[in-house]
């Protein structure tokens, strides 16, 4: 479907990298003013984790900015969509960019190990499930119709 171009995106009202790093910046500021650790074992083992978590963070951000350059389409979710992108990480996400955020905080949790940024890492999740995720949805949904439909059918929004 053809949108006008004053509709043509998503309408996502704040950056999800911003939101992400406002975020990190608070639970941060929280672990170093009210540092509320947990212990799971030895430390070595979880940072090895926390590290695995950073690596696959890392390769789901870099193979789906590749994936969407390669096909012309924008990183940016408030600039149009030009091509449905199913391939790499969208084979398994329809949203490896926003994971590979949340794996990162995620880590930070482990890594640290901090109360603070396993809330963060919950709390953004919860912000991109109900506030970034959806209006993409529906933009997708009007843009490419029964192809995006049958997309999101067959790949979970997560993992």
């Amino acid at each position: 479907m053809n949108l006008p171009p004053d509709q043509d995106h998503p309408n996502v009202r704040i950056p999800p990298p911003l939101i992400f790093f406002a975020f990190l910046c608070v639970a941060g500021v929280l672990e170093y003013g009210v540092g509320l650790k947990f212990s799971w074992g030895p430390i070595g083992v979880w940072r090895s984790i926390a590290l695995i978590l950073f690596l696959c963070s890392g390769y789901l951000a870099l193979h789906s900015a590749v994936v969407l350059k390669k096909r012309g389409t924008f990183i940016d979710p408030n600039k149009p969509t030009i091509q449905m992108v199913t391939e790499g990480p969208f084979r398994i996400s329809r949203n490896p960019m926003y994971l590979s955020l949340i794996l990162v905080l995620f880590g930070f949790s482990i890594w640290f190990p901090s109360i603070w940024f396993l809330l963060s890492a919950i709390a953004l999740w919860l912000v991109f499930n109900w506030v970034a995720v959806p209006p993409e949805e529906v933009y997708l949904e009007h843009k490419f119709g029964e192809r995006y439909t049958a997309y999101k059918a067959r790949v979970r929004r997560w993992i």
